[in-house]
């Protein structure tokens, strides 16, 4: 069964590598991505971090997260890392993380090597080596990302490479951020429009 789930994520990652990951890198849009017309709780899920602690979503509760499914052998979640590196190094923080999840079985050792090998210094370990997280995410391949809000809710998906601290990104990322900072901060926050620009 793990297996079966394994070779059709890698089947799946480069069919993305050739009809999405060149298209989307070039443009760095965003018009594959997925708004839910409304949100819906994000699966309550667990997880490895570094230092093999678990966590749950629930721990970051109160932070925009961007969710992205990714693995070593998949080489358009190697080509869009930076990206993600790039949004966690300029805006992680109090209101936002970057979680990257790994399907790789190599554990922290195997995804460290890796960021240092491709030169990601800003993203933590995150860990799904049993694909449990994605079953329950329903991830049918690689990349996928996900956006959860600061109240724990899913809000868009996206499959497929993207340009994660381009202007586009940005641009429907940082609302959520300030919704979250705005709550956090005992203000009334206004709602972010979750409208793509076309």
């Amino acid at each position: 069964m793990t297996r079966r789930i394994v070779t059709t994520l890698a089947g799946v990652c480069l069919l993305a590598a050739i009809s999405l990951g060149t298209s989307a890198r070039a443009e760095g849009d965003l018009t594959a991505l997925a708004w839910l017309d409304e949100p819906e709780p994000a699966p309550d899920v667990s997880f490895t971090v570094e230092d093999g602690e678990m966590r749950t979503l629930d721990d970051y509760r109160g932070k925009v997260i961007v969710l992205n499914f990714w693995a070593v052998w998949c080489p358009p979640c190697r080509d869009e890392m930076p990206s993600l590196d790039r949004l966690q190094a300029g805006y992680g923080g109090d209101n936002l993380v970057v979680m990257a999840m790994s399907q790789d079985r190599g554990g922290e050792e195997r995804i460290r090597e890796f960021f240092d090998e491709i030169e990601v210094t800003s993203l933590g370990v995150f860990s799904d080596p049993v694909q449990k997280v994605s079953r329950d995410f329903h991830v049918l391949g690689l990349p996928t990302t996900y956006i959860i809000d600061h109240d724990g809710n899913l809000v868009a998906k996206l499959v497929g490479v993207a340009e994660w601290d381009g202007e586009a990104a940005l641009s429907l990322i940082l609302p959520l951020v300030e919704q979250a900072k705005s709550k956090s901060d005992g203000e009334v926050p206004e709602q972010a429009s979750l409208e793509v620009e076309p």
